[in-house]
C-alpha cells in the first residue's frame, strides 16, 4: 500500500487533497486487482459477462455473475460510491461519471489483451499501443485528480480529446512497464507485451528494439514538453498531473519493476513518508 500511496503523491502532493490521496489509494488497488484477473483467471466469456453486466451499473446484477466476480463488481461500484460521495461534498459530483466511462473503457482494453492471448494472436506495434496505452490506467487518475482539483467540463472535454499530452503520458507508462517487466514476464502466461510485438513485426532483436524504444520516448517526452509550453484549455496547474504521472516510472522503475517489486523502491518511499528533513 505504501508504494501505490507513493505514486499517487505524484498527483496530491498538496495537504489540502489528503481525501482525494486516499480514494484513488483504494482505486488503485482495485484497477490493480481487476487487471491481474483479466490476465490470469476466468475465461473471455466470464470476463464479457462483467463487463455488459458492468455497464447496467446497478447492485441487482450481482446475482447473474460468477463467484470471484461478484467481489469485483462489488468493489467497483464501492470505491466509486466513495468517490461520488467525496465529490458531492464539492458540489463535484456530476464530474463523477467521466472517471466511470474511463475505467469502462479500461476494462474493455483489458479484454482486447485477454482475446489476443486467448487466440495467439500477436498484434502489430501500433495496434498493441492503440489497446495497451489506455490499460496504462493513467487516464482514470488524472480525471480523478481533475475532480478533487476543481477542474471545469472544459478539462474534463479537453481530456476526451486525447491530447498529446496526454498521449504521450500513456506511451511513457506502457513502456516504461514493458521494458522493465519483461524478463519476469516471459515466465507469465499472457498476452504479447509492446517488446515482443515490435520485434515480431520488424523482425529486430530484443536489444535493436530497446534502442528504437529509447528514441521513441524521447519524442513522447518531446510531445510531453510542448503541451506544457504552449497555451492549452486547461489551467497549467492541472497540467501538472500528466506531467507528474510521467516522471513517476523513472522512480518505480529506475533499477527494476518497483511497482509489481517495492523493495527497488524501499529508499525512496522510506525517504518520503517516515525519515526527518533536516532543516
Amino acid at each position: 500500500m505504501w508504494r501505490r500511496t507513493y505514486g499517487l503523491n505524484t498527483l496530491f502532493f498538496e495537504p489540502c487533497y489528503t481525501s482525494w490521496r486516499i480514494i484513488p489509494s483504494k482505486l488503485l488497488v482495485l484497477v490493480s486487482v481487476t487487471d491481474d484477473t483479466f490476465d490470469a483467471y476466468g475465461t473471455p466469456q466470464e470476463h464479457q459477462l462483467f463487463i455488459d453486466l458492468l455497464r447496467r451499473w446497478e447492485i441487482g446484477a450481482l446475482d447473474e455473475l460468477l463467484g470471484y466476480t461478484k467481489v469485483i463488481y462489488k468493489a467497483v461500484l464501492d470505491v466509486f460510491d466513495e468517490i461520488d460521495d467525496e465529490a458531492r461534498k464539492q458540489g463535484r459530483s456530476n464530474f463523477v461519471p467521466y472517471a466511470r466511462d474511463l475505467f469502462m473503457e479500461l476494462v474493455n482494453g483489458y479484454q482486447w489483451e485477454t482475446k489476443w492471448y486467448h487466440d495467439g494472436y500477436i498484434p502489430t506495434f501500433e495496434e498493441y499501443m492503440t489497446v495497451s496505452q489506455k490499460t496504462t490506467s493513467n487516464e482514470i487518475f488524472i480525471a480523478t485528480s481533475f475532480i478533487g482539483n476543481g477542474a471545469s467540463v472544459e478539462a474534463f472535454e479537453w481530456q476526451r480529446t486525447d491530447p498529446k499530452i496526454m498521449k504521450a503520458t500513456n506511451f511513457i507508462g506502457r513502456l516504461m512497464d514493458n521494458i522493465v517487466s519483461r524478463k519476469f514476464e516471459r515466465f507469465r502466461e499472457q498476452s504479447p507485451s509492446s517488446i515482443e510485438c515490435y520485434m515480431n513485426q520488424h523482425n529486430l532483436s530484443e536489444k535493436d528494439t530497446l534502442k528504437d524504444f529509447e528514441k521513441k520516448l524521447e519524442d513522447a517526452w518531446k510531445d510531453v514538453n510542448e503541451d506544457c509550453m504552449r497555451p492549452t484549455a486547461i489551467p497549467r496547474y492541472l497540467l501538472s498531473r500528466p506531467l507528474n504521472f510521467d516522471r513517476a516510472p523513472y522512480v518505480f522503475y529506475k533499477t527494476g519493476d518497483g511497482y509489481t517489486h517495492p523493495e527497488y523502491v524501499k529508499d525512496d518511499i522510506r525517504a518520503m513518508f517516515f525519515d526527518p528533513i533536516t532543516i
